[in-house]
């Protein structure tokens, strides 16, 4: 019989390593010898005990971590102010497969912004504006199909695909109309991007066909 081996003397060789957390001086409240974040150690340099990193994202929100996406839409950062920026890279949550999100600190976004935009209200200004200005290239957008879509239709060009699905003249050669099936596993990965003179924005492409248009700062 093998010899048995105790659960909890396993996990007491386990536990140690998993709880280790760095150790050494915090930055905020210059305490001695206090447990530091992981993250913010190894991802950010940044010596911030457990209690002040708490104690910080609760009132000025500092030490949390935020997309790419989101930085750009709340501090509107050019990408070029991202190159070089410590990040924290974490397991894409569509599928582990896919590149890794990238995580920056919310503290460093808020510097960034305070030294392109000099103060909030300049910021908040430049956000109004940005949303004004993609608000009215979608609407040029939208107004541009619906003049295509009105000419195909005057033109008859949108009429042919319908006489072709429905049945012949005849009638012999009628034939049910078969639904696209399509692969409900499916993620949408946009792989290549490019810029629409046309439709004045940047568009994303999946390789299954689907198009995105989106800003690009």
């Amino acid at each position: 019989m093998a010899p048995s081996i105790s659960i909890a003397r396993v996990a007491q060789s386990v536990a140690p390593e998993r709880a280790t957390l760095p150790r050494g001086r915090c930055s905020e409240c210059e305490a001695e010898d206090q447990p530091l974040d992981g993250i913010l150690s190894e991802y950010f340099r940044l010596q911030v005990c457990l209690t002040c990193k708490q104690d910080r994202n609760l009132r000025y929100g500092w030490y949390e971590l935020i997309s790419k996406s989101k930085a750009k839409e709340d501090y509107a950062l050019p990408e070029s102010f991202f190159h070089g920026l410590p990040f924290y890279p974490k397991t894409n949550p569509r599928h582990e497969s896919f590149a890794p999100l990238k995580l920056y600190l919310k503290r460093t976004m808020m510097d960034e912004a305070l030294r392109l935009y000099g103060d909030d209200a300049n910021l908040q200004r430049t956000k109004e504006t940005r949303k004004r200005k993609a608000y009215d290239r979608a609407a040029q957008r939208t107004r541009k199909l619906l003049k295509q879509t009105k000419a195909q239709l005057a033109s008859g060009d949108m009429a042919q695909p319908q006489a072709q699905a429905g049945t012949s003249s005849s009638g012999l050669d009628s034939k049910p109309l078969v639904p696209l099936v399509v692969d409900q596993d499916h993620q949408h990965q946009f792989a290549t991007e490019h810029y629409d003179e046309e439709a004045n924005s940047w568009v994303k492409q999946c390789s299954c066909g689907m198009r995105v248009h989106f800003e690009k700062w």
